[in-house]
């Protein structure tokens, strides 16, 4: 060999140079290289060959190997009975070689659900269709092998996932006519199956958005037009049809606010221009029954309502000065009450009109009663013009006060005055009796209703030839009354038939004065006989009718018939 540094042959074996004295690198003679490299690489690659051979024929056997001894097990031979749809000999080999072995049991059953999960799974991914799937499903139930429930469950999967199929399908074609709420319904339809679920999400994001945007386009379009009342029939239409979206609530309460401010507008237009209170109101109220209660519109009606009152007053009030002048008074009343019914305690301007015309009133019938009262006290009438003023303005205290004054002047009826003294012999009911209820007759035959009576007491005996009777009542009148009024007469029953000389002398006593005596009442001269005595200052009055029966029949019996008697239809005092 050589040296590497000075290439001086040396010896193979030597570990440095004689010549130079460096180390030696064994190198090789290019003409005469190594044979035996050659030869080792050669036997190593055939080697690998020879392995690789090996283990694929091994692995190949052992693969068979398990093929044969797997589709030779008791189960496996039931499931290849089963597909090949030779039923009776899938029982046959269940029951004989399957039946009381647990594990091979559970192995038919895995092996069973195996085939229906790859059938749905098959169709899910369109391999096959619905029918093959269904097939299988079919064969299997028709095995008796497969619990029923399970079977049901996976016809129903199937029937799932071929709704889910046909839905997505569905929705596909909605999206290309633009039908977007269409298509997020069918796209919810779309049952979480691993081929459409995730499909039918995307396509339910994507149908919203572009629905989204087809809504606003429109709604922007309509309020263009001002159409506020279509964008929001819209917007709700597609609020609902999403089940809630906030870009959409927004913008509907942005529309709401500019619906309101232009209806305000509005309706201040045609007020500006027509003047009509009427036309601005009915346009708010309409308003308000579209979007419900909000305080701007309120507030906006209650303004013109208010305007509208003020123009309301200010007529009614020319006509109720008009209605004054005329002093027609409760006219006047009636025009405040029906034109502004419920609002006189509530508004000010309208309580207060009602006020001066009812102050107005109250004087005006104050007046007129007076007037009418006059110097001969002519009581009736003033009361009648009070008591018409209090039913049309109700109980006012002047108006009361005003009554019980001219109430006063009215005659009392001596029967419903306590006597302080009646004296009539047996009777024990009072001299004067009331016959308030029935109807009595002078001896003219003029009627009466009501009529009180006297009866006289006897003075002398029943025998005498000349009977003479008196009775007596008195009344403590305390100086508060200045006429005794009354209209007298003899009843017919006491004019005598038998007894032409029957008789009644009627008297007024004041304090033991005699102040009247009538004339005599005779069967000739019965009455009636109307007087009006002068009461004033007088405190005890006495009444007294004294009668005379000459050649009387006699006898308490019949003495009702012939005795003297008198009657008033008409007997009272007044101030």
């Amino acid at each position: 060999m050589l040296c590497t540094h000075c290439n001086e042959s040396i010896n193979a074996d030597v570990k440095f140079c004689g010549k130079c004295g460096k180390s030696v690198t064994k190198t090789y003679d290019e003409t005469n290289p190594p044979k035996s490299t050659t030869k080792t690489k050669k036997i190593n690659i055939k080697a690998v060959f020879i392995i690789l051979i090996t283990i694929i024929c091994i692995g190949g056997l052992t693969t068979g190997l398990f093929l044969f001894n797997f589709n030779s097990s008791p189960e496996m031979r039931v499931l290849a009975s089963i597909d090949r749809g030779n039923f009776d000999e899938a029982n046959q080999r269940f029951f004989d070689n399957v039946v009381g072995n647990f594990h091979l049991e559970n192995a038919v059953q895995a092996g069973l659900t195996s085939r229906i999960a790859d059938a749905i799974n098959d169709f899910n991914v369109g391999n096959i269709s619905f029918d093959e799937a269904l097939s299988t499903i079919h064969i299997i139930g028709r095995s008796r092998l497969y619990g029923q429930v399970e079977l049901w469950d996976a016809e129903d999967k199937l029937n799932g996932l071929a709704r889910s199929k046909n839905a997505y399908i569905l929705a596909t074609e909605a999206m290309e006519r633009k039908d977007f709420l269409s298509a997020i319904m069918h796209y919810d339809n779309v049952v979480k199956s691993d081929m459409l679920f995730y499909s039918a999400q995307e396509g339910i994001v994507r149908a919203r958005s572009e629905y989204r945007e087809s809504v606003i386009a429109e709604v922007d379009s309509l309020l263009l037009d001002y159409d506020f009342w279509q964008a929001l029939i819209i917007l709700d239409h597609a609020i609902l049809g999403l089940h809630g979206d906030i870009e959409l609530e927004l913008m509907g309460d942005r529309i709401i606010e500019s619906f309101i401010s232009h209806v305000i507008t509005t309706a201040a237009n045609h007020f500006s221009v027509n003047n009509n209170h009427m036309e601005a109101i009915s346009i708010l109220d309409e308003m308000l029954f579209i979007i419900g209660y909000d305080p701007r519109l309120i507030s906006e009606i209650h303004r013109y309502e208010a305007l509208l009152l003020q123009e309301q007053i200010i007529t009614v009030s020319l006509a109720v000065d008009q209605y004054v002048s005329e002093n027609r008074f409760s006219r006047a009343i009636s025009l405040i009450e029906n034109e502004f019914y419920g609002l006189i305690s509530s508004n000010n301007d309208v309580g207060l009109l009602w006020i001066q015309t009812a102050e107005l009133f109250l004087q005006h019938t104050l007046n007129v009663a007076e007037e009418q009262f006059g110097v001969d006290r002519n009581y009736f009438d003033a009361i009648r013009t009070i008591i018409y003023t209090i039913n049309v303005l109700g109980d006012e205290p002047f108006l009361i006060k005003a009554l019980e004054r001219y109430q006063s002047y009215m005659p009392v009826m001596l029967v419903n005055m306590n006597p302080v003294v009646a004296t009539q012999g047996k009777r024990r009911d009072g001299v004067l009796q009331n016959f308030a209820n029935s109807i009595a007759r002078d001896a003219l035959g003029n009627s009466y209703t009501p009529r009180y009576v006297f009866y006289p007491q006897r003075l002398t005996s029943i025998n005498a030839p000349s009977r003479e009777r008196r009775g007596i009542t008195e009344y403590l009148v305390n100086g508060n009354f200045s006429t005794l009024t009354g209209i007298l007469y003899l009843p017919y029953y006491s004019r005598g038939v038998d007894n032409p000389y029957l008789s009644s002398v009627f008297r007024v006593y004041g304090d033991d004065l005699l102040l009247y005596e009538a004339p005599r009442f005779t069967r000739s001269h019965p009455g009636p006989l109307n007087i009006s005595i002068d009461i004033t200052g007088v405190r005890d009055l006495r009444i007294v009718m004294q009668g005379y029966d000459l050649y009387g029949s006699g006898g308490w019996g019949n003495i009702i018939h012939d005795r003297p008697m008198i009657a008033a239809a008409y007997l009272a005092v007044q101030r």
